[in-house]
């Protein structure tokens, strides 16, 4: 008996010389066809804060879960020459998450890493790790 094999895009066709003919469909799976962005994993503020003797500065990220994001600081010293705070406008970049590396893009073309450093069991991620600093989206309430 012989054999025809040919692959016509999700149908695979096997003609055999007899004439009967076989059609095998591809399913995409349910997985696959609705699993959400990785960056979905990633949204919401994060914030980080140090600081010691009458000096204080606290970091904020804010993540959409579509890539975006924008990030901000605010210095405070109440130190020996009178109060002092400011904070700085906030600026904004990209990001893609890959396991637990997010990627961070800037407007002016640079990039930089940070990791993820804790999340539920769902993958949603509730700590990161940004340099020697800890951002938390429970430090921000």
């Amino acid at each position: 008996t012989r054999l025809s094999i040919r692959l016509e895009g999700d149908t695979l066709i096997l003609r055999m010389s007899n004439g009967k003919r076989f059609l095998f469909h591809r399913r995409k799976s349910a997985s696959s066809s609705t699993s959400p962005s990785p960056n979905r994993r990633l949204r919401g503020t994060y914030c980080s804060y140090s600081g010691g003797n009458g000096y204080a500065r606290s970091d904020w990220a804010t993540f959409d879960g579509r890539g975006n994001f924008q990030y901000g600081s605010s210095y405070s010293n109440s130190g020996g020459s009178g109060n002092y705070y400011n904070q700085g406008a906030a600026q904004k970049g990209r990001y893609r998450v890959e396991g637990n590396t997010i990627l961070l893009f800037y407007p002016d073309g640079s990039s930089d890493r940070a990791t993820v450093y804790r999340q539920t069991s769902d993958g949603t991620i509730t700590e990161i790790q940004y340099g020697n600093r800890l951002y938390a989206s429970s430090l921000c309430r």
